[in-house]
């Protein structure tokens, strides 16, 4: 610790008086003013030494203080990496719940699929039925069912990652192509084995009313038949023995007409074919699929407004971080500048400090000569006293 002088300290010399010339004139010095520009002086001198200390402790204590900027450099480019780090985390959030929406959005479309098939395998099992009960009277039309609706059996289907819309045309476009496949395959299963609807399974099915077709093979038969028979009337009414031969023209013809009004009932009657899209189980499962894309789209909007708040907040964050490191930087430059000043301030000090100094040194040395002239004239004054008397 560094006291400050104290001249009230310091023991009192008696000094004896001295006579000083300044500019010609000559000054009359006691012994106490010798004593208080003595203390002056030392005082001044102690004074100077602790403002040069000062200056060094403040000089380490700068030196400090820019290690410790350094320091504060290495540990913001340590926060800039972190900030980094905290981008890519919030990248990665981001892949991921567009990942978790993608994965939602198959397993509701993959549960929309479920219900589809479960329908198509009701649709076949009640086809199925129907075939059971007409196996026995034709095994070669079940085995020509059983290939037609081969293609009904369900296939795995994989989801590749692609984007949702395509994904959602693809699904629509799949849907209503095995939709349409499936009920033209009902409906031809149904033409064949002449039915009027889902409820009707019984083999009886010759005694519903259906709209007949005329066959021109049928017309031009019974046309002969008619024309036969009035040639063979005539032919009787003018011989006897002919008319025989006749009647058993005309039991052959009326066989093979029979015959071919047999094969005419028994051919298969065309049922007038439903448009797909006008059936209630089509119309009903395109209005779930159109909701439930619907929710799904609603979602994925909401999602993407979210991740949107999200961005925006983030590049306000950063912006708020750039503009306080850019603040931090110009500060610090400004301290560095006013450091410099405050050194250089200090410097011209120490050279003016410096320069009074080595002026007191002089002037105390011109006092001790001054002094030391004084005390020899006083020898000399008294020897001269002595010889004198």
């Amino acid at each position: 610790e560094l006291e400050e002088f104290d001249p009230s300290k310091e023991a009192a010399k008696d000094y004896p008086p001295l006579n000083l010339v300044n500019n010609g004139n000559e000054v009359n010095l006691g012994g106490d003013q010798i004593n208080q520009l003595k203390s002056e002086m030392m005082a001044e001198m102690n004074r100077l030494h602790l403002q040069s200390m000062r200056e060094m402790i403040e000089r380490e204590e700068n030196l400090r203080w820019s290690n410790q900027q350094d320091e504060k450099k290495t540990n913001l480019m340590t926060e800039e990496e972190a900030n980094r780090a905290k981008l890519n985390d919030l990248e990665k959030m981001q892949q991921e719940m567009l990942s978790e929406i993608r994965e939602l959005t198959k397993k509701e479309i993959n549960n929309i699929f479920e219900k589809q098939f479960q329908l198509r395998s009701q649709q076949v099992l009640f086809l199925k039925a129907g075939d059971n009960e007409l196996r026995n009277n034709n095994e070669k039309e079940t085995k020509n069912q059983k290939v037609r609706h081969s293609h009904l059996v369900r296939t795995k289907t994989t989801w590749a990652e692609e984007d949702l819309e395509k994904l959602r045309q693809e699904m629509m476009n799949e849907f209503n192509n095995a939709q349409k496949i499936a009920l033209n395959a009902m409906f031809e299963k149904q033409t064949q084995n002449r039915w009027t609807g889902y409820g009707s399974s019984s083999p009886n099915a010759d005694s519903v009313t259906t709209p007949t077709t005329t066959n021109p093979n049928t017309a031009t038969a019974t046309v002969a038949t008619t024309t036969t028979a009035s040639n063979n009337n005539n032919a009787n009414k003018s011989n006897n023995n002919d008319n025989n031969n006749n009647n058993n023209n005309d039991n052959n013809n009326n066989n093979n007409n029979n015959n071919n009004n047999n094969n005419n009932n028994n051919a298969p009657i065309k049922k007038e074919e439903i448009p797909v899209s006008s059936t209630p189980e089509f119309v009903e499962m395109k209005s779930q699929m159109e909701k439930k894309i619907l929710q799904l789209t609603k979602q994925l909007g909401a999602e993407q407004d979210n991740n949107n708040n999200l961005q925006d907040r983030l590049e306000e964050l950063v912006d708020g971080y750039e503009r306080r490191l850019t603040d931090v930087t110009k500060a610090k430059n400004g301290l560095q500048d006013e450091i410099v000043r405050l050194i250089d301030s200090k410097v011209v000090l120490i050279k003016t400090t410096a320069w009074q100094l080595d002026n007191l040194r002089r002037v105390i040395n011109a006092l001790l000569q001054i002094e030391s002239c004084r005390e020899i004239t006083k020898m000399l004054l008294d020897d001269s006293l002595r010889n004198s008397k």
